[in-house]
């Protein structure tokens, strides 16, 4: 079943169980990232870069750094590239702050650092 299909009635119902906080609403969609795909609506790939900014938009919040590297690892799995992962600290900083952004960054990086040896070219920053 997927919530994130526009103009879809269910979509609309869902999203009103949310606002009135329903668990059910809310346990229908929570799980992992990748039994969470289909109920989003969203592609593959267009779903690991949501986590990824929502991950950094939400700060660390007590999670360890891994989940950065999570998010990144499942990001580049899903054909993100490095550019889009620093395009998405750009995207953020309007909105969530230097500081939050500065917070994951190192995390983030190392994550690119540890994936660089496993991607062709074409998925490294700067490179065609």
């Amino acid at each position: 079943m997927s919530f994130g299909r526009r103009g879809d009635e269910t979509s609309i119902a869902w999203l009103t169980g949310v606002a009135a906080g329903d668990p059910a609403a809310i346990a229908s969609a929570c799980g992992p990232a990748d039994r969470n795909i289909e109920a989003s609506g969203l592609d593959a790939r267009s779903h690991a870069l949501v986590r990824l900014a929502a991950g950094v938009a939400a700060g660390d919040r007590g999670r360890p750094a891994t989940a950065h590297e999570q998010h990144v690892t499942y990001a580049l799995d899903h054909g993100v590239t490095s550019d889009e992962i620093v395009g998405i600290f750009v995207a953020l900083l309007p909105t969530v702050g230097a500081e939050r952004v500065a917070l994951a960054a190192p995390a983030v990086l190392a994550a690119l650092s540890l994936a660089a040896a496993d991607l062709p070219p074409s998925r490294l920053p700067g490179q065609a």
